[in-house]
């Protein structure tokens, strides 16, 4: 571990946007601070559910008006973790010439030049000569480093042994939740339209309104937003068909043991989706934007016939990820 042993993270997180961002620093930051870590938030923008269970756990947030006021603080004796689309080239530039102690960057396999001396990538399918990597950066890829919120592995860790069940959950990341919602909606219809579909997201949606671009009747659909790890586990078991808005949600679905059916919204979604497919831990139907219901009803056949060995293999899959994040914490902290 370092002499001083404290480590920030600077990381974004709203009703809109952010959740996976920081359900993943947040993960880290519980491993960290399981070794002696001293942790630190500091967001420009922090849902008050969020900032409320970080301060429980012993975590201090700052609040910052801009980045100009991150760097304004003094980074010498850190180790300093970024996570976010928004932090461009010029961002890294600055946080270099702060000279922290350590840089870490939480990242999907995007065309940047990555220039921190740790990059954190949980994506599959992908190869590290894929990265633009400044000299010694050390790189660490792949579902080994998957990090999930630390009260979803408790959630996890009390629900008795998953068992092959019907439900089917459809994930996918992006930003156009309600519309995404309204199309999933349109689609599951035409699928089945005797059964009740639950959508769960991050930030309400508005119910009335999404029920009725989609022309579903309101009884048929139950809108879940703001629920803690116990809920949402629960949730998982529990749904017929749950549509979730987030690709997070589906990693964590993971823990639960839940079938599930996924596609991609955008280019860096489509080689993970496809491992796990490959895998047999998820049904991937492709690009979701032009998917049509006679595949989404194919599927779910699948899921039908292959949920038990589904749930199986992802209860496996997030097992093994404790020991690589064992590994990262030490790379952080060496």
């Amino acid at each position: 571990m370092t002499s001083s042993g404290k480590v920030t993270f600077r990381v974004d997180e709203s009703a809109q946007i952010g959740f996976g961002h920081m359900s993943r620093c947040r993960a880290l930051a519980d491993a960290l601070l399981l070794a002696g870590a001293q942790v630190s938030f500091c967001c420009r923008s922090v849902r008050g559910v969020t900032r409320a269970a970080l301060e429980r756990g012993g975590v201090q947030v700052v609040l910052l008006p801009d980045d100009e006021a991150f760097f304004q603080m003094d980074w010498r004796d850190h180790v300093v973790v970024v996570d976010g689309y928004q932090f461009d080239a010029a961002f890294w530039q600055r946080l270099r010439a702060a000279r922290p102690r350590r840089t870490v960057c939480i990242d999907d396999l995007r065309d940047v030049q990555y220039v921190a001396d740790i990059v954190i990538c949980y994506n599959e399918g992908i190869s590290a000569h894929q990265f633009r990597l400044r000299e010694g950066s050390r790189l660490y890829l792949g579902g080994r480093y998957l990090l999930l919120r630390p009260e979803i592995r408790s959630a996890a860790r009390l629900m008795d042994r998953p068992v092959p069940r019907q439900a089917v959950m459809l994930a996918v990341g992006g930003t156009r939740q309600e519309q995404w919602v309204v199309d999933m909606l349109q689609r599951m219809a035409l699928v089945d339209p005797r059964t009740p579909v639950w959508v769960l997201s991050g930030r309400r949606l508005p119910a009335s309104k999404v029920v009725r671009r989609s022309g579903q009747c309101r009884s048929k659909v139950r809108f879940f937003s703001g629920l803690d790890a116990g809920h949402m586990m629960g949730l998982y078991r529990r749904a017929r068909y749950l549509v979730a808005p987030a690709s997070t949600l589906m990693l964590e679905a993971f823990a639960a043991g839940c079938p599930l059916i996924s596609g991609w919204v955008a280019d860096n979604q489509r080689n993970s989706l496809d491992f796990y497919d490959r895998r047999g831990l998820i049904v991937n139907v492709g690009d979701l934007r032009h998917v049509t219901s006679g595949r989404l009803k194919q599927a779910c056949g699948r899921v039908s016939r292959q949920g038990g060995r589904m749930i199986q293999r992802q209860r496996r899959y997030v097992e093994s990820a404790q020991t690589g994040v064992g590994e990262v914490v030490e790379a952080v902290l060496a």
